[in-house]
This record gives C-alpha cells, sequence and structure tokens, in this order.
C-alpha cells in the first residue's frame, strides 16, 4: 500500500480468550486479518495498527450470547 486510505471498516469478532478482527478498505479488500489476545496490549496494537492504515474508521463489533457484567470499557486515546 503506497499511503494511508481515507477510510476502511474493522469488524471484530469477539470471544473470551481471543478475539479475530479484519480491516477492509472500500472494495472489500481485506488489509489485516488477525488473532488477538484478550488482553489490554493487544487491544491497543489493534487500534494502533488499524489507525495507520486509514484515516477514519468505522467498527463493528460481535458479540455472542450474553455481554458478562464488568466494569464500563475505557476509551481508548492515542
Amino acid at each position: 500500500m503506497a499511503g494511508q486510505l481515507d477510510r476502511a471498516w474493522v469488524g471484530i469478532d469477539v470471544g473470551k480468550t481471543h478475539h479475530w478482527a479484519c480491516v477492509v478498505d472500500s472494495d472489500g479488500k481485506r488489509l489485516l486479518s488477525t488473532k488477538i489476545g484478550n488482553d489490554e496490549v493487544e487491544i491497543v496494537a489493534l487500534v494502533t495498527t488499524a489507525g495507520n492504515l486509514a484515516s477514519q474508521l468505522t467498527w463493528a463489533v460481535d458479540i455472542s450470547g450474553r455481554a458478562r457484567p464488568g466494569p464500563r470499557p475505557r476509551p481508548v486515546v492515542r
């Protein structure tokens, strides 16, 4: 890729121990597909990597089953 795209889409399939992430461009071309651990460091690394691919990202998260009550998620600022 010659530079950063204007826009890309990120899909996350959430699991208990790990997640799958896929980033695509406006043509549906896969830019990134990766397994990440359920760990803050790995999640922040994904946010950074995806942010380096495009200036505007749209995120979609797929969570199956019931969400477990717990602490509210913190926004990630880079």
